[in-house]
Formats: C-alpha cells, sequence, structure tokens
C-alpha cells in the first residue's frame, strides 16, 4: 500500500485536483512537495506542465529548465517546453522538442 504521506501518492493527489480543474490547489501541492524533493524532475516536470495549464509559461519554462539541467531525459518537461515554445510562436523549436521527447520514449 502506498502511505498518504509517500511521493507517489501526493503526486497522485496533485494530478487528482488538476484534473478536477483545481489547477491552484495542485500548484500548491506540489510546490510543497518541491520543498522536500527540490531536485525531483519528475516533480519539477508536473509543476512545469500544470503552471502551463495555468498559463503561467514564464514560470512553466523556469521549471522544465531545471528539471531538465537534472535529468536531460525527462520527456514530459521536453514536452511542456516544446509546448511552451507553439505558444510562443517557436514553430521549428517546439518540433524539434517534440521529436527529442518521442526519441526518448521509444528508447
Amino acid at each position: 500500500d502506498i502511505e498518504p504521506d509517500s511521493l507517489p501518492f501526493q503526486l497522485n493527489l496533485s494530478l487528482n485536483h488538476y484534473l478536477d480543474e483545481n489547477k491552484q490547489k495542485a500548484s500548491e501541492l506540489l510546490r510543497k512537495l518541491l520543498l522536500k524533493f527540490p531536485e525531483n524532475p519528475g516533480l519539477l516536470s508536473l509543476l512545469s506542465f500544470v503552471e502551463f495549464g495555468s498559463g503561467n509559461l514564464e514560470k512553466a519554462g523556469k521549471l522544465a529548465d531545471k528539471a531538465l539541467a537534472i535529468e536531460s531525459s525527462e520527456t514530459m518537461a521536453l514536452i511542456t517546453r516544446a509546448m511552451i515554445l507553439r505558444e510562443l510562436g517557436k514553430y521549428k523549436d517546439s518540433e524539434t522538442c517534440l521529436q527529442t521527447a518521442v526519441s526518448l520514449d521509444t528508447e
């Protein structure tokens, strides 16, 4: 069983908040988790995705970049980075990011 204080449980809970359209609550929970696990690339990537979904492109980009600096093959961070680049009109860079993510995911 997964303990309520465990990272997987908390990540799942934050994702449920996000899917229930409570992005602020998802973001708050992920930020609390970051205090305990500041160098967790998966956590950084998920928070980046949540911030993107909330329209916070700058925050999302910084979080994705931090996740990628820790783990260059963090697929979710690459996908979020690609979505940000698309929003900024940098379509070629976005496509390159997505191609990298897809190639990593198929390895």
